[in-house]
């Protein structure tokens, strides 16, 4: 993304020249335009020097801007998404570690000082860095773990470890600016420009693992009885049930609770389907033409499970809003039946009728993008008989375009989507199992994608996962490698290729992978589901040595 200034006002444009955003604003001095250089995470802080205003606007995938608004008062953030508010938090927004993680300076205290805590997008405070006092005014996010600040007392520059708190790099003099991944800064006469330090070694503490059920297939993550600590939900298998395990909020977890499923419970997916802000399941039954629907009762417990007609053999679910009518619906690929089943809801727990949509041969994962920009929900399916992925482009009312095909790898098993390249548009990343890789095919925008290319994943991959794992502001991947029992990590390059994997042991089998902050560290950790010890590894992201 590129930020161009003009008079009284700051202009979102593509690459490619193409405007995405035009935000009208207060005309200020070349250090506020400096500072809306700072490109974090695919937003830009603005400054205004005339009335000392602070926002944060971050560009989602579809379009929409979700901003930080701190216009009010210099003590209270209010938190949008596409103009409708969505919490709050006290304290000037400095920016956004990571997707959902915002760090703010908050005034506190008698006399009144400057504290640095995270909160996530919701405004429920995650973590609180023990830092020295800093200076709102002069406060840069680096990476998921790295701060670049001005000591209030000392008039210092400072690169901080949010992980520990100690300064990593520290300057006494000169006047400095971000741009890029560069800190500008002047020492005497000469201008110096230091390339920050990123996470580039990420490591996880050796993992810790939690009982499940039997062949624990799939696990997804979710706060189930609102407590703010991270839960975890594993759908098993020969068990025909799905196991909650309650976390503690410091990386380890209660003894689970078990709920009947169906037959062969095959994945499962965290929603709200009855719009009363609890969490509830929806698992996909392999063994049978269903896939049950369990409501959270919001303490952690869930109502039992409702059935749904879908295809033969579902084994893969995407949740969204097909169809706009403000309900979570379903997308279910059916391995049998050649097809995905669109579900759509009724807003109170139930859903109609399976819409069916033919794919390629034995789809076994489906995923959610908008591939062609024109902000409808399509749909992305890895077919593992066929070598490839179909892509269905989405008309907004529920119903599909016929399936476009794109070669992947042998027997491609899962999918993820993801801005690979940093272009705007959204990719696709595939596990395949039989060819010991994952494949990425970068997305043109117009819902047809270039020719695979493939990069090395363990041996028989059976997930993918996309986060940025190393504070780059590169999408990573993290792939559950069954016959390499561990998780194979691969670092992007942010031009659509990747580096060679690092391997994390788990447990015995890993089959599945989900993201989540289990320790309350800030930092994002892993929790894999391993089908043949029939338990859930933890890995707790580590510090850097």
């Amino acid at each position: 993304m590129i930020f161009v200034i003009q008079p009284a006002s700051l202009c979102f444009t593509s690459r490619s020249g193409e405007r995405l955003a035009h935000l009208l604003g207060t005309y200020g001095t070349y250090w506020t335009y400096s500072r809306m250089l700072t490109d974090v995470f695919g937003t830009v802080t603005y400054f205004s020097d005339s009335n000392f205003e602070q926002e944060v606007y971050k560009l989602a995938p579809d379009g929409r801007r979700f901003s930080l608004n701190n216009s009010a008062s210099p003590v209270s953030t209010q938190l949008f998404d596409d103009g409708a508010l969505v919490g709050a938090v006290l304290g000037s927004a400095a920016g956004w570690l990571d997707n959902d993680r915002i760090l703010v300076n908050v005034q506190e205290g008698s006399p009144l000082r400057y504290v640095v805590k995270i909160y996530n997008s919701r405004g429920n405070l995650l973590f609180t860095p023990t830092l020295p006092e800093v200076s709102v005014e002069t406060f840069d996010v680096i990476s998921p773990t790295r701060i670049y600040a001005r000591s209030r007392a000392l008039f210092s520059d400072t690169i901080y470890d949010l992980e520990t708190g100690e300064p990593v790099w520290s300057r006494p003099d000169g006047p400095s600016a971000v741009a890029g991944d560069f800190i500008v800064y002047t020492q005497g006469s000469q201008i110096f420009a230091r390339r920050f330090t990123r996470d580039d070694d990420v490591r996880f503490q050796a993992a810790r693992n939690f009982p499940a059920g039997s062949t624990p297939y799939s696990v997804a993550v979710a706060d189930f009885n609102g407590d703010g600590s991270l839960d975890l939900v594993v759908a098993n298998y020969l068990a025909d049930s799905v196991s909650v395990l309650l976390g503690y909020g410091d990386g380890s977890f209660q003894t689970p609770r078990v709920y009947t499923t169906g037959s062969g419970p095959f994945s499962v997916v965290v929603g709200d389907f009855d719009g009363d802000g609890r969490m509830d399941l929806a698992v996909a039954n392999s063994g049978s033409t269903e896939v049950a629907v369990l409501l959270g009762n919001g303490d952690g417990s869930f109502q039992p499970a409702r059935a749904f007609q879908a295809g033969t053999s579902p084994v893969s679910i995407a949740v969204a809003d097909f169809n706009g009518d403000g309900w979570q619906d379903l997308a279910v690929a059916n391995i049998n039946s050649d097809n995905v089943s669109v579900l759509l809801s009724n807003g109170d727990g139930t859903f109609q009728g399976p819409r069916n949509f033919a794919t390629g041969s034995q789809p076994s994962s489906v995923a959610v993008g908008d591939f062609n920009g024109d902000g409808l929900w399509d749909l992305a399916v890895a077919n593992s008989a066929s070598s490839n992925a179909s892509v269905l482009l989405g008309n907004g009312d529920g119903t599909f375009l016929v399936a476009r095909n794109f070669g992947a790898g042998n027997a491609p098993v899962a999918l993820a989507v993801s801005d690979f390249n940093g272009d705007g548009r959204e990719d696709v990343v595939v596990a395949n199992q039989d060819s010991n890789n994952v494949s990425v095919l970068l997305g043109n925008g117009d819902g047809s994608f270039q020719t695979a290319r493939s990069f090395p994943a363990g041996h028989f991959p059976w997930s993918v996962t996309v986060s940025d794992f190393n504070g780059d502001g590169r999408p990573d991947l993290a792939v559950a490698s069954e016959r390499s029992n561990g998780l194979m990590l691969l670092l992007g390059n942010g031009d659509g290729t990747f580096q060679a994997p690092k391997s994390f042991a788990a447990g015995s089998g890993p089959v599945s992978a989900a993201l989540g902050d289990f320790n309350g560290d800030g930092l994002a950790d892993l929790a894999v589901s391993n089908q043949y010890s029939n338990d859930v590894s933890v890995l707790i992201k580590g510090s850097r040595p």
